[in-house]
């Protein structure tokens, strides 16, 4: 090989590798943000019947007129 082949394989080695080290990282940072969304929706909901009709019932508490 010559030398222009081997900087041309050298440069297209590194950026193979920083691309894959950058990939890495924000596969690596998107699983830990959805772990924290799954961890959040868990802690933020309940399935407890009692719970909801209070939630429920603070949301949207209206009487409904007679006309209706």
């Amino acid at each position: 090989m010559d030398k222009t082949t081997k900087t041309v394989l050298i440069i297209l080695g590194s950026l193979l590798v920083l691309c894959a080290c950058g990939a890495a990282v924000v596969f690596g940072t998107g699983i830990w943000s959805f772990g924290k969304l799954v961890q959040f929706a868990d802690q933020s909901t309940t399935e407890d019947p009692r719970e909801v009709a209070q939630v429920a019932s603070e949301i949207a508490d209206f009487s409904v007129p007679e006309e209706y």
